[in-house]
């Protein structure tokens, strides 16, 4: 049985796989993604299959059809920081994510992985902070 993966949340400009004989194919998110290609779609980019050719047990392309909880948002996490470590803590987020990657995450525009969770988490204890909450939502899909 296969999976259908929902085109609208793929992100633009994937790459895809359209090696169909290949052994992890059934698992494998670029394969899962290359069956559910709307008609529409008429020039997807793939990986070329010159290099998939010895790539059958260990392909360095593949990509686990697993799902994760992204956060959306952390304006509320955030908004514990005492007043005097706002502005360093901060500093420190934007020096490691970008600023506009930082903005875009702390509003929800852009999702936060769950890797970048982590960095966040690390940096607010780096910073002795301990957030008593969490980020303000989360969403499923799958790790692109």
């Amino acid at each position: 049985m296969s999976t259908i993966i929902d085109y609208t949340k793929v992100p633009h400009d994937y790459t895809i796989c359209i090696k169909h004989e290949c052994k992890q194919a059934n698992s494998c998110l670029r394969q899962l993604v290359e069956q559910s290609l709307p008609d529409h779609v008429y020039a997807p980019r793939i990986i070329h299959p010159r290099h998939l050719i010895h790539n059958d047990h260990k392909c360095s392309y593949y990509r686990p059809s697993t799902i994760v909880y992204y956060a959306k948002g952390c304006i509320n996490m955030l908004g514990d920081i005492p007043q005097k470590d706002i502005k360093r803590i901060a500093n420190a987020l934007k020096q490691h994510f970008g600023y506009r990657t930082y903005y875009r995450m702390r509003k929800g525009e852009r999702l936060i992985s769950p890797t970048e969770q982590k960095s966040i988490k690390a940096l607010l204890a780096l910073h002795e902070f301990m957030p008593t909450k969490d980020f303000d939502a989360y969403e499923e899909n799958y790790l692109w």
